[in-house]
């Protein structure tokens, strides 16, 4: 009878030893297999990576192109009786046409404000508009420039401020 025990108990050890090692051998195949899908994933997360690097470089340039458009095509619309308009109403009839949603002909009018009177009062909010403009039509990466234009130019200025706040809000739409 203690010869029966003996071999029972022996057999269930090496049962047991057998089952122990299967499954080490099941994890360790699992685990090579976690690791290569690790490093799939790795190597997409690297591309993707290259690709917003490029992208972003993409839009960079696309911005800058934009922003030279709409500069040259604002300078060579300044009329001389826009020139002629105290500066206060010249920039009240480019916001008024910002706050009806006509934000095309806000920036031109914001550009032509500007090639007038660069340097007033009221230039960091003719640039801060113009910048809205753009955020309004979803070309947040031209808005981002020109928020950032706003804060490098008038640091000071009363917009500084609401600039910096919108710099995010336009980083967070180009996220979606």
């Amino acid at each position: 009878m203690k010869r029966v025990l003996f071999i029972c108990a022996v057999f269930l050890f090496v049962t047991g030893c057998v089952q122990t090692r299967q499954q080490a051998m099941q994890q360790e195949k699992e685990a090579l297999e976690l690791q290569k899908r690790i490093d799939s994933l790795a190597e997409k997360v690297d591309t993707l990576d290259r690709n917003i690097v490029n992208l972003s470089e993409d839009v960079r340039q696309s911005t800058d192109v934009k922003l030279k458009q709409a500069e040259k095509g604002a300078l060579g619309k300044v009329e001389k009786e826009e020139q002629a308009l105290p500066v206060e109403v010249f920039y009240g009839k480019a916001y008024s046409i910002y706050k009806k949603g006509d934000y095309n002909h806000a920036v031109i009018e914001f550009d032509s404000f500007l090639a007038a009177y660069p340097d007033t009062d009221y230039s960091d909010n003719a640039l801060y508009w113009k910048g809205e403009c753009y955020y309004s039509m979803g070309e947040f990466a031209v808005a981002i420039r020109l928020f950032e234009d706003v804060v490098s130019k008038f640091a000071n200025g009363n917009k500084a401020p609401h600039t910096q706040l919108k710099i995010g809000y336009s980083y967070n739409g180009i996220k979606r």
